[in-house]
């Protein structure tokens, strides 16, 4: 499923920031987790959250949720205003074809989304400069490893 998609780093990026945006959010922070050769990279936003773990496989236009990451795990942590509680739901790559079941676990974050998935093996320095164009490209702030972009 992930050769539907283009997955070059800007274009995941841009693609996360514009659901975040979508879903309120004014910032977005970026970190790397992990030691070399395990890297991930995780976005978490200050938007309202996803009220139910299958909104973020409904939105009608693939290019504004999560799609690039499609094929990849992906853990996705997020605050629902409806249930007055976060969840969280780890995507495996045999997830996205409906193969394996999603897990949803109740999570404690108490705003915005959080998404985390492995890290292109790429410098980051070229992440740092994909967020930039990104952020840019969305219209919302990022930061990356804590310096804004």
């Amino acid at each position: 499923m992930q050769e539907l998609f283009a997955d070059s780093i800007t274009d995941v990026l841009l693609e996360l920031l514009q659901a975040a945006r979508a879903s309120g959010a004014a910032r977005v922070d970026v970190a790397v987790i992990g030691a070399a050769g395990d890297r991930l990279l995780q976005l978490s936003d200050d938007g309202h959250g996803l009220e139910e773990p299958g909104s973020i496989f409904a939105h009608p236009l693939p290019r504004f949720g999560i799609f690039s990451l499609a094929g990849r795990d992906v853990i996705v942590r997020s605050w629902s205003r409806a249930a007055h509680q976060g969840w969280s739901a780890h995507i495996t790559a045999a997830a996205w074809t409906g193969r394996r079941p999603i897990a949803i676990s109740p999570d404690p974050i108490a705003r915005g989304t959080s998404i985390t998935f492995r890290m292109p093996a790429i410098a980051e320095a070229a992440v740092r400069a994909a967020l930039t164009e990104a952020a840019s490209l969305a219209g919302v702030v990022a930061t990356f490893t804590g310096r804004g972009v």
